[in-house]
């Protein structure tokens, strides 16, 4: 959903996650990483983590599937 490239949506629910997140517009953000499965250092892996140059989102996709004990808050 956020890869520009598919389905032709082009950069627009990332500019819109990000405006969400922080109340400010994209137009100023000079570099945007995606990673999916992204592996922290105690080997757990986010579903996905988008750096910008002042943020960063984590997503942990649960579909269907409950959350383990305080599996959010340790990955903080």
């Amino acid at each position: 959903m956020l890869n520009p490239e598919i389905k032709g949506i082009g950069h627009e629910a990332l500019a819109q996650l990000y405006k969400w997140i922080s109340g400010k517009t994209i137009s100023g953000i000079k570099n945007v990483q995606l990673f999916r499965e992204y592996q922290l250092r105690d080997h757990r892996r986010l579903d996905l983590l988008i750096l910008f140059d002042d943020h960063l989102i984590a997503i942990e996709n649960r579909v269907l599937s409950s959350e383990s004990e305080n599996q959010t808050k340790l990955y903080l």
